[in-house]
């Protein structure tokens, strides 16, 4: 889904989509030399502290980071957050995870590109409406 929302995919593009949660799971030192100083940054960008992603501020903050650096990072994730979430483990969906999609993504995604927000939204309200009973 993020190819069709970027134009003139390129071969980074995919490098970049294929590896960035290199650092989370500790890949970043045996495959950083594969890829260019861009990809590096964006996935640098993508890498969230886990010791703060609980607290408002840093959330805010990271996000906007991510709109900072291009409205693409910003799409690519809110899929990933998506398809994390889209596993298959309630846990996933939890007052945290729903929290960020409304706070954090949702008030930026809907103005950069206003589809995908309407798709991500009524998914999130499908899933709490027919698979948490919320």
């Amino acid at each position: 889904m993020y190819f069709q929302n970027v134009k003139n995919t390129t071969v980074d593009d995919i490098k970049f989509t294929l590896s960035h949660n290199i650092i989370e799971c500790n890949f970043f030192n045996k495959l950083k030399k594969y890829l260019n100083d861009k990809q590096i940054e964006k996935i640098k960008i993508l890498t969230i502290d886990r010791s703060k992603e609980k607290k408002q501020i840093y959330l805010s903050q990271f996000y906007n980071k991510i709109l900072n650096h291009s409205k693409n990072l910003l799409i690519f994730k809110s899929l990933d957050k998506m398809d994390n979430a889209l596993i298959g483990d309630k846990t996933l969906f939890s007052n945290h995870a729903l929290n960020i999609f409304e706070k954090h993504i949702f008030t930026k995604l809907k103005k950069i590109d206003h589809n995908l927000y309407l798709y991500q939204r009524n998914l999130i309200k499908y899933v709490k409406k027919n698979i948490l009973k919320k």
